[in-house]
């Protein structure tokens, strides 16, 4: 990311009139930042921050300017309250975080806030892993388009949350620490006098109901084949001895 000039995103914080304290711009980028400005005088930068180590790809705001959305590469995405930040002069921490969440397994292309019945707001996303998903405004999970099951927008009973979706839950990175030790604990592969490496190649049950983005339920390994035999899937995960 180091040297990368290129601005992804431009916002303007509309809501907020034409106030010459406060900044009515947000840019994604470069490098990954997120910057507040003030667009008078010649511009000046009134804060910038960086969500996590890959930096953000996107930004969308709400209606109100009241919440920013961030994502990146990892399909990670967090929300913050912007509604009083860098209102009345520059700021030195990022804003207040409401939520933070992986949508995707991909890089996050598109985001879009839309409106739904009387106060509500949600959140769209679209993503490099092929995949449109629709969330609430705290970042709930409501469903990804062509899924089978259907929700109905005015109906929360209807949303996934609280899961989320099944690929997400598939990703390595999102393996539970509690599922990682108990693979470092597994008699069968840890301590192995035949093993010429460090690394093994270990298969994990990962066992999901019918439904889309059912949670990760992790089924423990019993003595027997390197290879076992999974309902739905089997993924592979380097484990350190």
């Amino acid at each position: 990311m180091e040297g990368d000039a290129a601005v992804n995103t431009l916002v303007f914080l509309s809501a907020r009139g034409a106030t010459r304290r406060a900044a009515t711009l947000v840019a994604c980028g470069p490098a990954g930042y997120i910057h507040f400005w003030n667009i008078y005088k010649g511009g000046k930068v009134m804060s910038y921050f960086t969500p996590n180590s890959e930096g953000s790809n996107l930004i969308a705001v709400n209606g109100n300017n009241t919440v920013l959305a961030s994502g990146d590469t990892a399909g990670n995405v967090k929300l913050y309250n912007i509604s009083e930040y860098c209102t009345e002069g520059t700021e030195r921490s990022p804003p207040p975080l409401l939520s933070q969440f992986r949508a995707h397994t991909s890089t996050i292309k598109c985001f879009e806030f839309v409106s739904g019945v009387g106060q509500s707001e949600f959140l769209l996303s679209g993503s490099d892993d092929c995949s449109v998903r629709l969330w609430t405004g705290k970042g709930h999970y409501i469903g990804t388009l062509g899924q089978t099951t259907r929700w109905d927008i005015e109906d929360p009973d209807t949303y996934a949350h609280p899961r989320v979706p099944r690929d997400v839950l598939a990703e390595p990175i999102e393996i539970p620490e509690k599922v990682r030790q108990s693979i470092d604990a597994t008699p069968d592969y840890k301590d192995s006098k035949n093993s010429k490496s460090d690394i093994h190649d270990v298969d994990l049950d990962l066992e999901y109901q019918e439904q889309e983005g059912t949670r990760l339920r992790h089924v423990k390994h019993k003595p027997g084949p390197r290879r076992t035999r999974a309902r739905q899937c089997t993924t592979h995960y380097p484990v350190s001895s």
